[in-house]
């Protein structure tokens, strides 16, 4: 988790789930779930398997799931096999099929559901 009040500029690579209330800046590249918060804020580039925004991302992403929840906002790219965005959740850039465009592969990270069934 990176608090409220903190704030990391760099690159991060994870094997676990990360939770963002304060601010990342930078690369991240994030085995599982990456959830900014309310009032978290990240920008740069993010590879996840599953990415969820509540507060601000500004940036490019390459994910097998992206959501904007309803106080969510983002902008940039986003390379994604799902994007879902509730009412009153704010995108602003492009969206494409995760596949021959994205340089990173995340079927690894996070398997289609028949991929899960087995």
């Amino acid at each position: 988790m990176i608090a409220a009040g903190t704030c990391v500029d760099g690159t991060l690579e994870l094997s676990c789930n990360l939770h963002v209330e304060g601010e990342v800046k930078g690369q991240v590249s994030c085995l599982g779930t990456i959830t900014i918060g309310k009032k978290g804020k990240a920008s740069g580039e993010v590879k996840a398997g599953r990415m969820i925004v509540s507060g601000e991302f500004d940036g490019d992403c390459h994910s097998g799931s992206f959501e904007i929840t309803k106080s969510g906002t983002a902008a940039g790219n986003v390379y994604a096999r799902e994007m879902i965005i509730a009412k009153g959740g704010h995108f602003n850039g492009n969206c494409s099929d995760l596949g021959a465009e994205s340089p990173f592969d995340v079927t690894e990270l996070h398997p289609a559901p028949e991929e899960v069934a087995s």
